[in-house]
């Protein structure tokens, strides 16, 4: 449909076309703040990737839409000043959304993915800590009531803590890994059993025959032969 110059009607809807075009910049930058913070909670790289597609679905929507309406209208060759003034503003609009939201991607949020997977590590090696404490006191506790030494095996154990422990043999999920059926209270300050998570390779939380739990960074994982002392 070209634009006949004597009934204004086309101008208007080519107008409102172009402004739900722009809509779709002006809608979609609170985006620019808000897919970072909510998509770098995700799994990565699932998270990363929608951020991309829901950041960099606007400006394509808007495009489309400006194309759609450039030739339904008509306008190459024929288009009023006021109507391109618009899509002059709209393309300038449509470049700067897109070079933020390439920042966005590109800087802003891996580093709040970075941020998540610190807090998340922090978060999680607290509640590791907090379990092997209860661990060690039972494991230090059975130890007392049998001479000193340790349980020879994970069944030994005592019940509650059993679901969390196995040997370094078994492949089952467990939170921590016992070693100490070679260990007694006489052979000084060993490892009887460490976290099996790593934490992000920042450390593990190891556990001593004398009853104390810490957090060591960058430990590599002692053995039953080779406990770390």
């Amino acid at each position: 449909m070209a634009i006949d110059y004597l009934n204004p009607e086309p101008d208007k809807r080519i107008k409102r076309e172009l402004g739900a075009s722009n809509g779709f910049i002006l809608f979609a930058a609170p985006l620019l703040f808000i897919i970072p913070v909510v998509f770098a909670a995700l799994p990565q790289p699932v998270g990363y990737v929608l951020a991309a597609v829901i950041l960099y679905a606007p400006p394509l929507v808007s495009w489309r839409l400006q194309k759609t309406a450039e030739r339904r209208y008509g306008l190459e060759g024929r288009i009023d000043p006021h109507v391109l003034e618009r899509l002059s503003k709209i393309s300038v609009r449509r470049v700067v959304y897109l070079l933020l939201a390439t920042v966005v991607l590109v800087w802003f949020m891996p580093n709040r993915v970075d941020e998540w997977k610190e807090t998340r590590s922090v978060r999680e090696r607290a509640k590791a800590t907090t379990d092997a404490i209860s661990v060690s006191e039972a494991c230090v506790q059975w130890s007392e009531d049998h001479g000193g030494r340790f349980p020879a095996t994970v069944d030994e154990l005592p019940a509650a803590v059993r679901p969390l422990m196995k040997s370094v043999e078994e492949t089952r999920e467990a939170k921590f890994i016992y070693i100490g059926a070679r260990v007694g209270r006489s052979d000084g300050r060993v490892v009887i059993f460490y976290s099996s998570s790593d934490f992000g390779k920042r450390g593990r939380v190891i556990a001593w025959s004398d009853g104390e739990v810490e957090f060591v960074e960058g430990v590599t994982p002692p053995s039953p032969v080779h406990p770390l002392r």
